[in-house]
């Protein structure tokens, strides 16, 4: 009987250098790590400036006597406005709850967005009155996040590794849409990755398409949730 004559994919399988399957993997978890390095960089480096600018302010009100709050008080339009935010906000209106969620989930301001969703679900009947505000809120929130990144993101690059720089670009490229859709979906700080996704120029389009239904969803799963076990 003639022998069998074994495939070629299954010698060329056997033939596979171990080393350079193992580079491959050190080469993978290295750029893991250099991902996960660039973001928690950039959280710290908002937050320390975020603390830097309060630092100034009070040392500018202790040696100067310069009150930020009351020259904003004295301002013509900007103080009336602030006041009628505010006051939708403590309302729970429709607008109000856009207001709230515009505001807090700026990328500058970070705020546990789910918690205060939470909060904001216990002061009605129906989830929907909730729902739909909050929605068009942090779309606008994401938006002023998105394109601050385009507008502010060449100077924030000149102050990141170039090597950081092209290994985003190509993860946004690669896994652009999958990693977009999770971390809005998830409790992340999508509202810096968003700002992140507009500087490193991602498509608009499907910028927008991933973020919107990864929002949406999280929302009503939350709404869902909330009313079955609250």
């Amino acid at each position: 009987m003639p022998k069998r004559r074994v495939s070629g994919n299954r010698s060329v399988k056997k033939n596979i250098p171990l080393s350079k399957h193992n580079s491959a993997t050190k080469s993978k978890l290295q750029q893991n790590l250099n991902s996960f390095k660039y973001s928690f960089t950039t959280t710290i480096v908002f937050a320390l400036t975020a603390l830097a600018l309060w630092v100034l302010l009070l040392m500018v009100n202790t040696f100067i006597g310069f009150d930020l709050f009351n020259w904003f008080k004295e301002l013509p339009l900007i103080y009336p406005i602030a006041i009628y935010v505010a006051a939708q906000i403590k309302q729970k209106s429709f607008e109000g709850v856009v207001y709230a969620f515009s505001l807090s989930s700026l990328f500058f301001i970070p705020s546990p967005l789910e918690i205060l969703y939470i909060g904001f679900l216990g002061s009605v009947r129906t989830s929907i009155r909730i729902i739909v505000p909050a929605f068009i809120g942090l779309m606008i929130g994401q938006h002023v996040n998105f394109f601050s990144g385009r507008v502010f993101g060449r100077a924030i690059k000149k102050f990141i590794k170039r090597k950081t720089i092209v290994l985003v670009q190509r993860r946004l490229r690669d896994y652009g849409s999958v990693s977009i859709f999770f971390i809005n979906l998830l409790p992340l700080p999508y509202p810096i990755t968003n700002f992140l996704a507009g500087s490193f120029r991602y498509s608009y389009s499907r910028w927008l398409l991933f973020t919107s239904l990864a929002i949406a969803l999280k929302l009503v799963f939350i709404a869902w949730i909330y009313a079955l076990f609250l």
